[in-house]
């Protein structure tokens, strides 16, 4: 089923804000750029990490919350968590973090964020597509990403639970034929993508005396 527009951007929202938790706010450490880069694809911005640290400087505001539910009519989008927290404490984090978001710099043109709305394959094709509803240059549409038939029934797992997708390639346009992503880089849920990496294992002087 398409995800409307209005769905689109709440579900948006709330992927950026778990981002930001996830990447920024929970983890004991500076975020690494890849870190960062995860997030600004789940949607978060310079711009909302800003917004939110100015809410937390507030002397009235001991933390910031947002609860999501979903309304009938579409599945729920998953992967997403139904509410998110963020302490006061958390200020210095986000202002470092908009900071380096300043310099950093991405090709959206190179990846692709939005639910699988179609898994194509025939029978003894060694290949077959997934489209994936997104926006791109402030329009929605839809683009196909080539995969292997071994990776299609993951894809189909994903579709079904509601899991929006990033697929990272080239995207490829011919003159009266949809957008192609002949050799996508990656493909996997968007939920997964911001997941911080692990810390660096202590070097010896971290443990000596």
């Amino acid at each position: 089923m398409h995800e409307p527009p209005e769905r689109r951007v709440m579900r948006t929202f709330a992927q950026a804000l778990a981002a930001v938790d996830r990447v920024i706010v929970a983890p004991e450490r500076t975020p690494s750029g890849g870190d960062l880069q995860a997030a600004v694809v789940a949607g978060a911005s310079r711009e909302m990490v800003m917004a939110l640290h100015r809410v937390l400087t507030d002397e009235a505001v001991a933390e910031f919350e947002a609860a999501f539910s979903w309304a009938g009519g579409v599945m729920a989008p998953a992967g997403i968590p139904s509410s998110v927290r963020l302490p006061a404490a958390a200020a210095p984090r986000l202002e470092k973090a908009a900071q380096q978001l300043k310099a950093s710099s991405y090709s959206p043109d190179e990846i692709v964020t939005g639910p699988i709305v179609e898994v194509r394959h025939e029978p003894d094709n060694p290949f077959g597509e997934i489209s994936v509803q997104t926006v791109r240059r402030g329009r929605q549409t839809e683009v196909r990403v080539r995969l292997r038939a071994g990776q299609l029934l993951e894809t189909f797992d994903w579709a079904r639970d509601g899991r929006s997708v990033v697929c990272e390639g080239r995207v490829r346009r011919i003159p009266g034929r949809p957008l192609m992503i002949d050799e996508p880089r990656r493909v996997q849920p968007l939920d997964e993508t911001y997941l911080p990496t692990a810390a660096p294992p202590p070097t010896a002087s971290d443990t000596d005396g």
